[in-house]
């Protein structure tokens, strides 16, 4: 994040939270979304158990949302400065570039962020390129935690 964002974006919106909490203003539109794109996932993390409450039972994804609901929610939150890609694991989802392009259309996010297994970096750099004139941000899982911006 730059100052300029900080000071024309960021605190505004952080202000506007401030009065709404205390009765003095409508709820204005987040800062960040999170948003779990599927509950598949195959692996067994120690955790959470999302991996095996899906082993157990597959038919879990097919209770996320069809691209069209996505749409409906994105179009309606307006302007966002975060997005976060989460799951279960978002490239289990064949619509996954949908996705991304629904958010970039609609949400315009600054910066778009997932936490991926180093495995697949190259395939979050393929699936971001093209699609937004945004910052991406990855965390990459080892042993530990390391974070790239760029």
């Amino acid at each position: 994040m730059n100052a300029k964002d900080f000071i024309f974006y960021i605190s505004p919106r952080t202000l506007k939270f401030r009065t709404t909490r205390s009765g003095l203003a409508r709820p204005g539109t987040p800062i960040t979304l999170t948003y779990s794109v599927t509950a598949a996932y195959q692996s067994r993390c120690k955790t959470c158990n999302i991996g095996l409450k899906w082993q157990d039972d597959p038919k879990r994804s097919e209770s996320d949302l069809k691209i069209e609901e996505i749409e409906k929610i994105f179009e309606t939150l307006g302007h966002i400065y975060f997005f976060n890609i989460s799951g279960g694991e978002p490239f289990l989802r064949k619509d996954l570039p949908e996705i991304i392009k629904l958010a970039c259309r609609h949400l315009k996010p600054r910066i778009i962020q997932r936490s991926v297994l180093i495995i697949d970096m190259y395939n979050w750099l393929v699936l971001h390129r093209g699609y937004c004139n945004t910052s991406l941000s990855i965390n990459i899982r080892l042993s530990g935690q390391l974070s790239i911006v760029g």
